[in-house]
């Protein structure tokens, strides 16, 4: 009965020492994954705000099908950039638990 203790009690303390370094892998790459993203929604951003991204729109009378919605084109674009570059960031983080995680398998399909 002990000696099964024992071991049931190393088997749970390897689980919880190989889970722990996964998970801050983890939480590092979304970290590092999320403000890569916003750097560069913010710059895109800028960079269509200084070029007149608005204007060129309104030219090509795309603005007149989305006008009356109140939605910014250029507020779109950056947010699939913010979401598309959150999502490879997402498959890396989650490829840290191996490539048999469900999540992982999902992300990688998408």
């Amino acid at each position: 009965m002990g000696q099964q203790l024992k071991d049931g009690l190393g088997q749970a303390w390897n689980l919880v020492a190989t889970f722990v370094p996964k998970l801050v892998g983890f939480l590092i790459i979304l970290l590092i994954g999320w403000l890569i993203a916003k750097a560069v929604s913010k710059a895109l951003g800028l960079v269509l705000g200084k070029v007149g991204f608005g204007k060129l729109v309104e030219k090509t009378g795309l603005s007149g099908n989305i006008g009356s919605q109140k939605i910014d084109a250029a507020g779109i674009l950056v947010k699939l950039v913010y979401y598309f570059i959150l999502l490879i960031a997402l498959q890396l983080a989650f490829g840290v638990f191996g490539p048999t995680n469900p999540v992982s398998q999902l992300l990688n399909d998408i």
